[in-house]
């Protein structure tokens, strides 16, 4: 449907469709990845790379998510090299921003790092409501979000499942 002409507003709507799809895609890869990551299936293929490349990669990735969210995404490139698994660490990351992007209202996302003696410290910042302190130990458990506070739940909000 992407390849055929319907006019503007039938485009639109197409577009964000299979963009929608593309995010359940991931979603879903991302669940099965972590379920064979915790049932031992799958090990972390540890190499040495360029985080500049992983890194440029992302950001472009999540640009067109941030401008069509009115938001400003920024991104300091990094010519450190680092020891994981890069496939990992750049779901990790995709996680990260997404959620950024989700839950920041209007202003600015930044991703980038720091080095910090023999270690890198990778980094997203953003200007959305963050999560409050009591909350914090709840954020890693299965299935479980938490709701913005003084907002009505936003998209992607949910509780968590019954077990």
């Amino acid at each position: 449907m992407l390849e055929q002409s319907f006019g503007p507003k039938a485009e639109n709507q197409v577009r964000s469709v299979s963009a929608s799809l593309d995010d359940v895609e991931s979603l879903l890869g991302t669940l099965v990845d972590i379920s064979k990551l915790d049932a031992g299936v799958i090990k972390p293929d540890v190499t040495a790379f360029d985080l500049r490349d992983l890194l440029n990669n992302i950001a472009r990735e999540c640009q067109q998510m941030a401008v069509a969210e009115g938001l400003i995404l920024d991104f300091v490139a990094s010519s450190a090299i680092v020891e994981s698994d890069s496939q990992l660490l750049a779901r990790i990351l995709r996680n990260f921003l997404t959620n950024a992007i989700r839950y920041t209202g209007s202003g600015r996302i930044l991703l980038g790092c720091r080095r910090q003696k023999d270690h890198v410290l990778l980094q997203v910042w953003d200007t959305g409501p963050g999560i409050p302190q009591d909350k914090l130990s709840e954020i890693f458990e299965e299935f479980k979000r938490i709701r913005p506070e003084a907002r009505v739940p936003t998209k992607g909000w949910v509780s968590a499942l019954p077990s």
